[in-house]
């Protein structure tokens, strides 16, 4: 016979220090009354590694069920081929495939003995069975293999039934694994953090509002994790690519999915992690990154001819030995439209200071004037840009031996 009973610890159970329903429910000023998890990683489930055909792990945790607070005190094993373990195996058990849900099985009485904490199993067609007598821990997934049943995987919520899922305690920042239907007397004024698209939403008086300004749903399946990208016409996002005006950069993907279940997602500006580098090109942490003309949804730190983006961020981190930075997203105002360029390959030696300059006329003032080496394309800094007439800018090197690219622009 299995064990199917945890070394559990109730606070307060029938018969034990107290016998007070008053003092049972103390625990509403943290569970409000509902079954749920005391946290996120409150009695995990996950696969035995050492017996993965039919075997799970309940780990340590601590949740509310009638009123009464239940710790599970050390990690629980269940073998789901064991019939013990089955809530009504009258039509056999460990014999469908499907969704199986693992739940913690415990009802108030006052009795003796007193009832104790058990693990049970509902079976992919009884899932009618799931009842307030039980507590949802996790889903596992079960196929057949052609020869024997064995478990594929363990999820928070029934993916073909998203109302059977994990519940929480409604804490002052509370953890959902969806965002909930908003419920107005139990969801005003509540913050709530969802795991499916690491959101944070706050209750208004009659609907979520989401915190998250800088991070937006949208369809990114075209993309990878780390790309930058541009919204095509069929409002979904594609890799950026300095080609084209229309495919310059206006955010970094941080999701591949869709829009409709919140899965796929995007940064608008700030930091972003595992952007790609262009190939043959290696960023330094602080140097100005600019959209690739050449590899889809990757940065450069030379600034490409063929259609001018001003710089997409800051590189944070050194792409040396790897493929991907982490970039500060911070994109430009678009495209270089109207910018005015110059060529400097000519320098007139100062006699006192020993350095060399050139004085740039321009068509009209700019406010922004960026130099480029041209043998390397890549930005640099001159020694000094000094204003010497209304429209005549003074350029500083310190040799006469580079030739400079002058974008100047609004």
């Amino acid at each position: 016979m299995a064990n199917v009973y945890p070394s559990t610890t109730t606070t307060i159970s029938p018969f034990a220090e107290y016998n007070s329903n008053v003092t049972n429910r103390l625990t509403r000023m943290v569970s409000l009354g509902e079954d749920c998890l005391k946290g996120t990683h409150s009695c995990e489930v996950e696969i035995d590694s050492t017996s993965p055909i039919s075997c799970l792990i309940i780990s340590e945790g601590t949740f509310f069920k009638d009123d009464c607070l239940h710790s599970i005190d050390s990690n629980f094993s269940v073998d789901m081929s064991e019939e013990d373990f089955y809530i009504d195996h009258s039509g056999g058990y460990w014999n469908e495939a499907g969704y199986y849900l693992i739940v913690a099985d415990y009802t108030y009485v006052k009795s003796k003995p007193a009832p104790a904490v058990s693990i049970k199993i509902i079976k992919p067609t009884q899932h009618a069975l799931l009842t307030t007598a039980y507590l949802f821990l996790k889903a596992v997934l079960v196929s057949f293999n052609g020869a024997t049943f064995e478990i594929t995987s363990v999820h928070d919520f029934v993916p073909t039934t998203p109302t059977i899922r994990r519940t929480y305690a409604k804490m002052y920042l509370d953890c959902e694994d969806t965002l909930p239907t908003f419920v107005p007397s139990r969801d005003e004024g509540r913050i709530v953090y969802t795991r499916n698209d690491e959101g944070i939403y706050f209750g208004q008086s009659g609907r979520w509002e989401a915190f998250q300004s800088i991070r937006e749903t949208i369809d990114t399946i075209a993309c990878t994790v780390g790309q930058l990208g541009y919204v095509e016409s069929d409002g979904a996002v594609y890799p950026a690519i300095a080609t084209s005006l229309s495919k310059l950069a206006s955010c970094v993907v941080l999701q591949v999915g869709y829009k409709i279940d919140g899965s796929g997602q995007v940064r608008l500006y700030g930091l972003a992690e595992d952007v790609p580098v262009e190939t043959g090109i290696e960023i330094s942490t602080g140097e100005l990154c600019y959209l690739s003309g050449i590899t889809p949804g990757a940065v450069t730190n030379v600034l490409t001819s063929s259609s001018i983006q001003y710089s997409v961020g800051t590189a944070m981190s050194d792409s040396t030995g790897i493929d991907t930075i982490s970039l500060w997203f911070q994109p430009g105002s678009g495209a270089a439209i109207g910018d005015q360029l110059y060529y400097i390959n000519s320098w007139t030696q100062d006699p006192i200071s020993g350095n060399y300059y050139y004085d740039l006329t321009l068509s009209q003032s700019y406010p922004q004037i960026i130099c480029y080496d041209d043998s390397t394309q890549k930005k640099i800094e001159p020694l000094d840009i000094e204003h010497v007439g209304p429209l005549l800018l003074r350029i500083w090197m310190p040799v006469n031996t580079v030739n400079l690219n002058i974008t100047c622009s609004y």
